[in-house]
């Protein structure tokens, strides 16, 4: 049976070079991101000094390296999803499955990143790399840098890398989260309680993925280094929008220069566009 298009009808094999053309627009469109997430990175990398945590004694884009050290004033938190209870910062992550019948696939639902402020082999310089929720209920799911960035949490101005992120809580269709958990959700801006509605769709499962970093944890860290607003004149790396903030357990150099990851996304970009349009033009 033809599917029906304006101007025309389909076959159903026009209708699965379609679908192909899609899906390969897809892919090609997260491995751009990913490319350019990586080049950006290496960009910030080469234009950063590199320095021992206890000499970066000036404002400006630097590269740390060190063991993490809790600040005295501020203390450890239980991180929302795996509850460790010694965490300075937890990236997490929750994703959705709607049952559709033919399509049961995980879609982003919301990510974060939660710290309070530490140190590098106790040095006086901070790593504050704060708190940001981006959710279904702040209508920024779906960003490039989510999609540049796997093991990890992608935000635009501040980016976690770790060996893995691993799911800690998983519920099927009806089914609450444990109540710590089902608290912190009620209690966090941008995140819904309840897996988000769609159309003919009543059931959903979740996910809830998290990686922590912890006292003792080597870390590398590239950031622009600013004034922290203490006595002694201290700095602090943070994220912004013009410098955002790389956390990673990780070398960064590690992390790759993305140069493949772009030529290979363009080109399924091109395939994906070529294949479409042979398809409509047959029409």
């Amino acid at each position: 049976m033809p599917v029906l298009v304006a101007g025309g009808s389909l076959s159903l094999v026009q209708y699965a070079a379609m679908l192909v053309a899609a899906l390969v627009g897809v892919l090609g469109f997260l491995l751009v991101n990913s490319g350019w997430n990586k080049r950006a990175l290496a960009a910030a990398r080469r234009r950063a000094r590199e320095r021992a945590p206890d000499a970066v004694e000036e404002p400006g884009l630097v590269r740390v390296r060190g063991r993490v050290t809790p600040v005295a004033e501020t203390a450890a938190f239980r991180s929302p999803v795996a509850g460790d209870p010694e965490a300075v910062l937890a990236a997490w992550t929750v994703e959705q499955k709607y049952d559709r019948g033919t399509t049961r696939s995980w879609e982003d639902a919301a990510r974060g990143v939660h710290a309070t402020p530490f140190s590098l082999d106790g040095a006086d310089l901070r790593v504050d790399a704060g708190e940001r929720v981006v959710g279904n209920e702040t209508g920024e799911v779906v960003t490039p840098a989510a999609a540049a960035v796997t093991d990890g949490v992608g935000l635009s101005d501040r980016q976690c890398f770790f060996e893995s992120m691993a799911v800690h809580v998983e519920t099927d269709y009806g089914e609450a989260p444990p109540e710590r958990l089902a608290r912190w959700l009620r209690e966090t801006d941008g995140v819904s309680v309840e897996p988000m509605a769609s159309a003919g769709v009543d059931e959903s499962k979740r996910r809830y993925a998290e990686a922590t970093v912890q006292s003792g944890d080597e870390l590398n860290v590239l950031g622009y280094a600013t004034d922290a607003g203490a006595p002694g004149g201290a700095l602090a790396l943070r994220p912004s929008e013009e410098h955002p903030l790389y956390v990673s357990t990780r070398p960064l150099e590690a992390l790759g220069e993305g140069t493949g990851e772009l030529a290979l996304g363009a080109a399924l970009l091109v395939g994906a566009l070529a294949l479409a349009a042979a398809t409509l033009v047959a029409l």
